[in-house]
């Protein structure tokens, strides 16, 4: 019945239904907007997924590096002098010393050989810490987030954590 008695109104009153046109038009167009919207931020979303595996690729290969570097330069030390194994002490001192001296690279490395040999070793962090320092001197920002963010996930409470944090703020701006 109220069926019936809307399209009467509509049907004597042609206003009703060019005003119900041009509300129908409006809505169809909001629509094609919206629908539009969404395409672009899906097109955007997969841009920016496609730049972070590109990033994560990126940073894997880095690390590679990194990481073949760190063998030759064990098989060196190990080949120089093969009955003289390192402390703790002189590890992180040789690293300390190349931090200090600027060579970053060879401070990445160096500090990266004590946490492999003494990972529960309280200058842990600060060796994370100085590694990220160290890349961010470098201008690998990419891979510096990496080292920052280990002493946070590792070592949350400490005073190097919250360096590290402060980093990555840095990094992110």
């Amino acid at each position: 019945m109220l069926i019936l008695t809307l399209v009467a109104a509509c049907a004597s009153n042609p206003l009703l239904i060019n005003n119900i046109n041009k509300r129908q038009d409006r809505l169809e167009a909001e629509v094609e907007k919206l629908s539009s919207e969404l395409a672009e931020i899906k097109i955007e979303k997969d841009e920016r997924i496609s730049l972070m595996q590109q990033d994560i690729a990126s940073i894997a290969k880095d690390y590679s590096s990194l990481k073949k570097k760190l063998d030759r330069l064990e098989k060196q030390s190990s080949t120089s002098d093969p009955a003289t194994a390192k402390s703790p002490d002189d590890l992180y001192s040789s690293a300390e010393s190349f931090y200090h001296k600027r060579k970053y690279e060879e401070a990445i490395i160096a500090y990266q050989k004590f946490i492999d040999a003494n990972p529960k070793d309280n200058r842990a962090p600060d060796s994370y810490l100085k590694q990220g320092i160290s890349l961010i001197k470098l201008g690998r920002k990419k891979e510096a987030r990496y080292f920052l963010q280990t002493i946070i996930d590792k070592y949350p409470e400490s005073g190097e954590a919250k360096i590290a944090k402060i980093n990555l703020k840095i990094l992110n701006e």
